[in-house]
């Protein structure tokens, strides 16, 4: 293991998430971490952060969707599926905790492929669960996403407590990794788990050429490479939108709770950006870009905006960066 002296967020609780409480303490730790989907956009951001705070990073991905140019320089990296990871990798490689990001990002491909999302998305969790079971690694947070919620109950903001009614197999299969993760830190009451649904997340870096996943880089890339934006359903549909940063910060807080349990925490603004918000900044950024507007996918909720107060409580996360200074920081790497 790799002796490292840095800050962090001590997090210690009862028992209850949201008795949660983290102090700011500088100390001596001992933290090998496993993020898979490393090469992937938010998964290399986690990672670059997560080396300059002093963490060992070991990354993995299958490099389906990811790019090896993403993974940052200090990690040692692995081309794998995350079910070929067994407990002797992990034992092998000293992991201390795990950070699974890697899977099938997005409704549409799910609409289309959903054994496919599923065996990704769901079986992969659990097998990587039972790996990190039998190598007796005892904290574990995951991915999730808001697509769990669907439309939700009544309107938004959706709090974690909220019923799930999601429209995608994608949203489907978050949820289900979601269980799968509560029951195995059950089976193992001295363990820790945390689920962060992700609202929206976009930045520079992200695939802009990959146009099932991310709304931002989807409007952003048909801009750049077809000088067009097609939008599907009406300029008034809402989303929560969470700057890659923000989004890092989460997980890196998540990964030093201190008391065993089982935690879930929405990562968003709590603040609604409409669909022509966004569209209007981005033709403002690039004249002459040409919008149209179409038929609304089923699988797409009309209105996804969180509530963040659990996570700002327990973890003391707080989302530092607004959609236009986020947007702002998103376009400048393509002027």
């Amino acid at each position: 293991m790799t002796l490292v002296t840095m800050f962090l967020e001590v997090c210690t609780s009862s028992g209850d998430a949201s008795s949660v409480s983290c102090v700011r303490a500088s100390r001596m730790i001992l933290m090998n971490l496993l993020i898979t989907g490393v090469a992937g956009f938010i998964g290399s951001h986690v990672a670059a952060r997560a080396l300059t705070r002093g963490f060992s990073v070991y990354g993995v991905d299958d490099l389906s969707s990811g790019f090896l140019k993403n993974v940052p320089d200090g990690v040692l990296f692995s081309e794998m599926k995350v079910r070929d990871i067994t407990p002797e990798i992990l034992i092998e490689r000293q992991v201390d905790g795990i950070l699974h990001l890697a899977g099938q990002n997005g409704a549409a491909g799910s609409k289309n492929y959903p054994v496919l999302d599923a065996e990704i998305n769901v079986l992969q969790t659990i097998s990587l669960h039972a790996a990190a079971e039998k190598a007796g690694i005892t904290k574990f947070v995951y991915a999730s996403s808001v697509a769990v919620y669907g439309e939700g109950e009544g309107m938004p903001p959706f709090r974690e407590e909220d019923a799930t009614e999601p429209l995608s197999p994608y949203g489907a299969g978050k949820l289900a990794a979601e269980k799968y993760g509560h029951l195995f830190q059950k089976r193992n009451p001295e363990s820790i788990y945390v689920a962060l649904r992700l609202h929206n997340v976009y930045g520079p870096g992200q695939d802009i050429h990959n146009y099932d996943q991310g709304i931002v880089s989807i409007f952003l890339g048909q801009a750049i490479n077809f000088g067009r934006i097609e939008v599907k359903g009406r300029p008034e549909r809402i989303r929560d939108l969470t700057y890659i940063d923000d989004c890092t910060d989460a997980f890196l807080r998540a990964i030093v709770v201190k008391a065993p349990g089982s935690y879930l925490f929405n990562v968003c603004t709590g603040s609604a950006v409409s669909f022509r918000e966004i569209i209007d900044l981005i033709v403002e950024w690039r004249p002459g870009t040409e919008v149209t507007w179409g038929r609304q996918d089923v699988f797409d909720p009309i209105t996804t905006v969180g509530d963040p107060s659990k996570i700002r409580g327990a973890l003391g996360w707080e989302p530092k960066i607004d959609f236009y200074e986020g947007l702002t920081r998103t376009l400048n790497p393509h002027h």
